[in-house]
């Protein structure tokens, strides 16, 4: 039997799965596992990032309400704070209903707490040097208790923790070390960053085909679109400021205050894949060379904290903010993304950003 185990960053950035890469998972989970397994403190765990998210979404329109009430004098219907409560309390089982059949939750492992301290003093991995680790041991122990079922072929763990679980993109040797004390070989357990990175690797591959619309794609031929003039808005949608800016200026996020000012020219555009989903939907990997331009803002503080943010500054003839100035920078830089056409009349489409790149270093996102 094959498994698949997600840690809780798997599902952090997308709880409602409603991202590419996780829609193409479930569309093909039969190419990769025969069974789903969420230990159980993943399902608390992204349960209460749900209800967190959730409830930071209602506070946020609430106060977006009482601005919108001051500004015009018309209230906003506020969130049914009974439907916040119904989505919170149903949220585990939508999401284990997602997997269909395949998934089973597992309830916490059989180990004593007598083997657990004594890993955390001996800090065998997942516990680190200062101590923390306990909840990744949980799920660690539980994946262990899954491997030691009968009829185990290979388990997949979804995880980008890799302080506690990996090293050099593999388990860390403490974990090979326990796989072997009971028996299993190196090999039983992969291991991905990324669900993404999981669908590239081992579905994508073998679903793989060039349809027409990718070709028209390519051509740029959609009936009545523009296709320059859309992708242009369709970037400026998507492309994340503080990723244009590292490539363009080589800032990294954090050390300037970033805003995409415009996408100004499509020099090349690629389908480098292509595969057909169902309901003659299409998910494409394009490559885009495009020139893309963003507004960096600086404190005198980030000015002198940052050299990229010095030189830019200082190229432009601006000189050090006194005390908070804006520049402009503009580059033709290299996009990947990922597109799904759901039909093309009337031309319906997602866009997802994988990568921002310059011409000589790479900035994903």
């Amino acid at each position: 039997m094959r498994v698949l185990v997600f840690d809780t960053n798997a599902f952090v950035q997308d709880l409602g799965l409603e991202g590419h890469a996780f829609q193409l998972l479930l569309l093909h989970l039969n190419v990769v596992t025969d069974l789903v397994a969420f230990p159980i403190v993943v399902l608390q765990e992204t349960s209460n990032k749900y209800e967190e998210f959730l409830r930071k979404v209602v506070s946020d329109a609430k106060k977006a309400s009482e601005r919108f009430e001051r500004l015009t004098g018309t209230a906003l219907e506020p969130p049914d704070p009974r439907i916040v409560v119904e989505s919170i309390s149903q949220y585990r089982a939508k999401l284990m209903s997602k997997f269909g059949g395949l998934a089973e939750a597992f309830p916490y492992p059989s180990i004593d707490h007598e083997s657990v301290v004594q890993r955390a003093i001996l800090r065998r991995r997942p516990f680190q040097d200062s101590g923390a680790g306990y909840r990744d041991t949980i799920i660690w122990e539980s994946i262990l208790e899954i491997a030691d079922k009968p009829d185990i072929d290979s388990i997949i763990f979804i995880t980008n923790n890799s302080k506690d679980f990996l090293a050099e993109d593999r388990l860390a040797p403490d974990l090979i070390e326990d796989l072997r004390e009971r028996g299993h070989p190196d090999s039983l357990i992969r291991t991905y960053g990324t669900v993404k990175a999981l669908v590239d690797a081992e579905i994508l591959p073998s679903i793989e085909q060039f349809s027409e619309v990718a070709t028209l794609i390519e051509e740029r031929n959609i009936p009545g679109i523009d296709f320059d003039a859309w992708l242009q808005d369709a970037l400026f949608d998507c492309v994340p400021a503080a990723d244009a800016a590292r490539a363009i200026a080589g800032i990294a996020p954090g050390d300037a205050d970033t805003e995409l000012s415009e996408i100004y020219e499509i020099k090349e555009f690629k389908v480098e894949h292509g595969y057909p989903l169902p309901n003659d939907e299409h998910y494409l990997i394009v490559s885009v060379f495009a020139g893309v331009g963003v507004n960096v803002c600086a404190s005198w503080v980030q000015y002198g904290d940052s050299l990229a943010v010095t030189e830019l500054f200082d190229c432009e003839g601006t000189g050090q903010p006194a005390p908070y100035a804006c520049v402009y920078a503009g580059e033709v830089i290299w996009i990947t993304l990922s597109l799904v056409v759901h039909s093309l009349v009337p031309f319906t489409w997602s866009v997802e950003i994988i990568s921002v790149e310059s011409t000589g270093s790479e900035s994903e996102t």
